[in-house]
């Protein structure tokens, strides 16, 4: 494969993954229970869930290429949208905790002072408090 086309399959494949996740925080929001749904899905499942859906920007032409991509470019991309799910999901089931147990809040936050330094704990905790009032801030890829 030229490097030409190697780039091309690389950035496409990226926005794809970025259209899916895009399209499983509209469609999930702050439910890991959502995401723990579509954990187990492909790539290709994900785009097919969305695609041709109104506001979710993935086409049927995305389905296309993405049936023609190379198949690493392909498993690195899915493994990254799978990756990013995880991390979604242990995102939102902290906050949960921490919203259920207040009295942990300051424990994280000590913590997190400890070992990340003050501003680093800071950064955590206007993390956490803006995911629990519903702010999305820092869950994108």
């Amino acid at each position: 494969m030229e490097e030409d086309e190697r780039f091309f399959w690389d950035e496409y494949g990226d926005l794809v993954a970025s259209r899916v996740l895009r399209a499983l925080y509209l469609s999930c929001g702050d439910s890991a229970t959502c995401y723990e749904a579509h954990a187990g899905k492909s790539l290709y499942e994900l785009a097919e869930e969305f695609a041709g859906k109104p506001g979710y920007d993935i086409t049927e032409r995305d389905l296309e290429l993405l049936r023609e991509m190379p198949r690493d470019i392909y498993e690195k991309c899915d493994t990254e949208v799978r990756e990013e799910i995880k991390v979604q999901i242990s995102w939102l089931n902290f906050v949960k905790y921490v919203s259920e147990h207040p009295e942990e809040l300051a424990t994280t936050f000590t913590h997190s002072a400890v070992l990340l330094g003050v501003a680093g704990a800071l950064d955590l905790l206007a993390k956490i408090i803006s995911s629990s009032t519903g702010s999305r801030a820092g869950c994108e890829l």
